[in-house]
């Protein structure tokens, strides 16, 4: 059994790690289990008969009686000893939330960017951690290097308001959220 689970339900590369497994047949050859909020759901993403497990209530049975591989980002989940549990971690590399790194749990992997963020997360995450960092990118990321035609569906006419083609793109992603402290703009 595979279990996935991320926040929101089927996000981030969680989710990434999903697709490409489908993709790669891993769910004729395993059982995959998402942990989700509501256990009812219905959805109309690619989970072909995937079992829900409602992530605060069920998780813990699920996981005792059936797992074998978590693939997490968000929750935390606790593993039991025969279970091989890899965090993805949520969102980007840096965190500066109270409590991210102290209460990752029992991990045998964790996912980074690069060697110098490998170096950097040995000296943040708990000492439980050391020595557990692969260095893989973020799944979630993968798709901005797949080719896509992004002139496709006028996305690229909506963006520039014109039909032109150009020969390079520079895309500059960031994320923004309201600070509980107000809007902060800090250049690093």
């Amino acid at each position: 059994f595979i279990l996935f689970e991320s926040y929101p339900n089927f996000s981030g590369s969680a989710f990434e790690v999903y697709i490409r497994m489908l993709k790669q047949g891993y769910a004729k050859k395993y059982c995959m289990l998402w942990a989700v909020d509501d256990a009812d759901m219905k959805t109309e993403l690619p989970f072909p008969s995937v079992p829900f497990f409602h992530a605060s209530r069920d998780i813990q049975n699920a996981i005792l009686t059936n797992t074998h591989l978590i693939i997490d980002s968000n929750r935390y989940i606790n593993k039991s000893c025969a279970d091989y549990r890899i965090h993805l971690r949520h969102g980007c590399s840096f965190k500066k939330c109270t409590g991210y790194y102290s209460t990752v749990g029992t991990v045998d992997a964790i996912i980074t960017t690069s060697d110098a963020m490998k170096a950097i997360d040995e000296r943040v995450w708990p000492a439980s951690c050391k020595g557990k960092f692969v260095v893989t990118g973020l799944p979630s990321n993968d798709r901005l290097f797949a080719p896509t035609d992004i002139y496709t569906n006028g996305f690229m006419r909506e963006l520039t308001g014109t039909d032109n083609r150009y020969n390079k793109i520079i895309g500059w992603l960031p994320t923004f959220r309201q600070h509980r402290y107000g809007d902060k703009n800090i250049n690093h």
